[in-house]
């Protein structure tokens, strides 16, 4: 039997089927490449849509606090010129022109009492300042005049406890002062900062 044209027949099927199959495994890698980049492509487009959004709810959260921070400033705005407002109006003037007798009396005695409240609001922080003034003045010359009348039979470091308690004293009385003085400076800031923000 004659082996050569059987083997030229079968030489012939598989050089015929290596194209194909050469050609199926390089379409396969191809394919196999692209649903791999389509994958990639996914994923990071997924990763880009989360990045996104977790921007666009970074950016409304900072949205949200600063219009929280705002509301804040403005109701706080509003109380301290609530309470800043004095409490005699002359709206009650009326009153005392349209009342009774009586009237007239208690409602000049209420005018009057409201208005001295007022003008007690408007002297507190001077008289205040004058007092601690006057008490840290006070708390400095005793304890300079205790150190004079002791002379020497006072102990150094007794003398030096002295001296710092009334400097502590006159620092502590100051610092009250420049801050009573002050914390309704901050209503002024306040409006200034809301008109800023607005």
């Amino acid at each position: 039997m004659d082996f050569g044209i059987l083997a030229s027949g079968l030489g012939g099927i598989v050089t015929g089927l290596v194209g194909p199959i050469a050609k199926g495994v390089v379409a396969l890698k191809q394919q196999k490449a692209e649903f791999e980049h389509d994958e990639k492509m996914v994923e990071l487009t997924t990763q880009a849509t989360i990045a996104e959004a977790q921007a666009a709810i970074q950016k409304v959260e900072t949205i949200t606090e600063g219009q929280v921070k705002i509301a804040e400033v403005g109701a706080l705005t509003e109380a301290v010129k609530a309470a800043d407002r004095p409490i005699f109006n002359e709206a009650y003037m009326k009153y005392l022109v349209k009342a009774g007798r009586f009237g007239q009396i208690v409602a000049g005695l209420v005018a009057f009492g409201l208005a001295c409240v007022d003008m007690l609001r408007q002297a507190i922080r001077p008289v205040v300042t004058m007092y601690m003034i006057g008490a840290s003045t006070w708390v400095t010359v005793l304890a300079y005049q205790v150190l004079q009348a002791v002379d020497k039979a006072i102990e150094p470091s007794f003398a030096q406890d002295l001296f710092k308690m009334a400097v502590y004293t006159v620092v502590y009385l100051t610092v009250t002062v420049v801050n009573f003085w002050f914390v309704n400076r901050e209503k002024g800031m306040l409006e200034k900062i809301a008109k800023k923000i607005k």
